[in-house]
């Protein structure tokens, strides 16, 4: 079963996509901040890291630790977020896409978790 770590301030936001992605099996973790998710992954690596925090200062420092661990270089990262050149240059698998709204974030969270191809996404994502 892929785990999928949802990291949300929103909890209206966060119950949608914890109920529709339990139904499609995915095994779901949930953080209200950047940092809780931190001590999280540090006993369960997600197969998919999805952050949607309104926090950016906070977050922009605590996101860039958690892309420089050793142990997530094989996790996935997706925000609808703009976080800074920073993350958007990282060698890791992290796609910013602003403005999108949840129904099209779900269908990318499934289509990135069972390894479909994205015509629309930039290079190096999928």
């Amino acid at each position: 079963m892929k785990r999928v770590l949802l990291i949300f301030d929103d909890y209206k936001e966060l119950a949608f996509f914890e109920e529709n992605l339990s139904e499609n099996k995915f095994q779901i973790s949930k953080s209200p901040n950047l940092e809780d998710a931190t001590i999280k992954i540090k006993t369960d690596i997600p197969d998919l890291i999805v952050v949607n925090t309104s926090n950016e200062e906070t977050d922009l420092e605590l996101l860039n630790s958690l892309l420089l661990k050793d142990s997530l270089k094989h996790t996935i990262f997706l925000s609808p977020n703009y976080f800074g050149n920073t993350i958007t240059t990282t060698s890791k698998n992290h796609l910013v896409i602003q403005s999108i709204r949840p129904k099209v974030l779900l269908s990318l969270i499934r289509g990135v978790m069972n390894n479909e191809k994205f015509d629309w996404l930039p290079t190096g994502v999928n």
